[in-house]
């Protein structure tokens, strides 16, 4: 009996000791599962089961409580390899679960990138498209712009060659003349288009509000652009009702109603142009119409007639010149001083450009305005004095002078400028700006020191200079010059400058000697 209780306990401790190895084995299968990163589940299972699989081919013991050995049942490794196997499999299971997971995890991740993709082709699309079309802007810019220059190019060159081979008596001569300076009016005007728009570009408009006498404006205007040969073609209609003087930027007004005027001229190459002012029956605004008779327009080139670079079509572009910029510098000043401006045309039957702007008007000052009552056949009594660095620019300035009937000095720096200034009396000077160690700037400053510090009239100043941008403009009013005249100078334009003096130099600046 006691041998039976003794193989008993023996049996039970078995027991006990193969129940202790396999609860072990689950628990550490239950850590794994949860710990175990998924892609260890097939290596685990391949390290744990040949040692069980061990555990039922050879006798293994295991010991209990009393320190004794007792041999190790086969069905505790049985136990042992199966629980490695159902570990090798949950852990597979959960491989392949987070396998599925991380599967769903890109494919979501692809679908977002392909989306990102279709979003950026279609962006890419339109971006090329932009370019494309820039490209197609820029190419015929530049083919408009090789024409412009080498049309007039070719005619000053070609003709110049002709009148050196011309005897001096020729008859030829005239019109080998007038055909060399026709060209270089081409010129200057692609170039003036060119730089003003480039600056009008950049956002660069200041609008300068100063008290404006629109009556006296459009007449120099129209004398600017009067030659002999269009005195009968340009008319001013301006209403009487207008006030004597508006607040508005007189220099972007003038480029305005010049460009205007300009354009109409090229497309009415034997008709009229009016310039018609007047007020709105609001008493608001300002309404200006340049009015031509010409060719016209088809109602799809009204529509496009403000956009940069747009010429007319092919079959009247020969008519005209320039590079399609100045209706674009009409349309950005206008709306820059709050105004509107619109175009109306029929084909054969001329065009009407109407614009408005803010009509407030300015308190009278009645010591301004006053002007030189010369024409050009009576400006003989005015002594000038011509500034510039330049011997050619020099000789060429005085020359046109004296063909007025003025008498013109001339100085090649700014010292040589003062040291005339004192010693002679002078009713205007022509300063060129841009010269060596003292510029037009400088030379101004210091006569307008002089002047102060003696207590005498200041002498008007017109700027001569080959730089047209505003910033320009308006540091040659600050510096107090009186005029500006930009290079190369027409006669007409010239006469212009000088009609709009102020009244004061008719009696000139003694020298600051006497």
């Amino acid at each position: 009996m006691t041998a039976t209780i003794h193989r008993l306990k023996v049996v039970i401790t078995d027991c006990s000791a193969g129940l202790n190895i396999s609860l072990m084995l689950l628990v550490a299968g239950i850590a794994i599962v949860g710990f175990l990163p998924a892609f260890e589940a097939v290596r685990t299972q391949d390290e744990l089961s040949p040692p069980f699989a061990a555990l039922s081919s050879e006798p293994s013991r295991v010991f209990g409580k009393d320190g004794a050995g007792h041999p190790l049942k086969p069905w505790v490794a049985i136990t042992g390899t199966i629980l490695a196997t159902l570990l090798g499999v949950a852990l597979t299971v959960g491989s392949a679960c987070k396998a599925k997971a991380d599967v769903e995890k890109h494919r979501r991740a692809c679908a977002e990138i392909e989306s990102l993709a279709r979003s950026h082709a279609q962006e890419l699309g339109v971006t090329v498209e932009k370019l494309a079309r820039a490209e197609a802007v820029k190419s015929d810019f530049l083919s408009i712009m090789s024409h412009e220059l080498r049309t007039p190019l070719n005619t000053i060159i070609g003709y110049t060659q002709l009148l050196l081979e011309e005897p001096p008596s020729s008859q030829l001569r005239r019109e080998y003349l007038e055909a060399i300076l026709s060209g270089g009016d081409a010129l200057r005007g692609v170039i003036h288009e060119v730089l003003d728009f480039s600056s009008v570009d950049r956002g660069s408009i200041n609008i300068q509000q100063e008290p404006v006498d629109i009556r006296q404006l459009v007449r120099k205007v129209l004398l600017a652009m009067r030659p002999p040969h269009l005195c009968e073609r340009l008319v001013a209609e301006i209403d009487e009702s207008l006030p004597a003087r508006i607040l508005t930027d007189e220099n972007k007004l003038r480029q305005v109603i010049l460009n205007l005027v300009a354009n109409a001229l090229k497309f009415a190459p034997t008709g009229q142009v009016t310039v018609r002012c007047g007020m709105e029956k609001d008493g608001q605004r300002l309404a200006v119409k340049v009015i031509d008779d010409g060719i016209g327009m088809a109602e799809a080139q009204i529509h496009r007639l403000f956009e940069p670079f747009l010429q007319t079509e092919p079959a009247t572009r020969r008519r005209s010149s320039g590079v399609g910029l100045g209706l674009a510098i009409c349309q950005r000043f206008i709306e820059a001083m709050g105004g509107s401006i619109t175009a109306k045309s029929q084909p054969g039957k001329g065009t009407h450009i109407s614009f408005w702007l803010p009509l407030r008007p300015a308190a009278v000052d009645e010591s301004a305005g006053h002007e030189i009552g010369l024409t050009p056949d009576g400006l003989g009594s005015l002594r000038c004095l011509v500034v510039d660095d330049n011997q050619v620019n020099r000789k060429l300035m005085v020359t046109l002078l004296a063909r007025l009937g003025m008498k013109p000095l001339s100085a090649g720096s700014g010292e040589e400028c003062l040291a005339v200034f004192r010693q002679v009396r002078l009713d205007v000077i022509f300063m060129d700006l841009d010269m060596p160690e003292m510029d037009g700037f400088d030379t101004t400053l210091e006569i307008r020191r002089m002047e102060t510090s003696r207590g005498i009239s200041p002498v008007p100043v017109i700027a001569l200079t080959a730089d047209v941008l505003e910033g320009v403009r308006q540091r040659c009013a600050q510096t107090g010059m009186n005029g500006f005249l930009a290079k190369p100078i027409r006669a007409h334009e010239l006469t212009a400058v000088l009609h709009s003096l102020p009244g004061n130099c008719q009696a000139g600046s003694g020298p600051l000697g006497s």
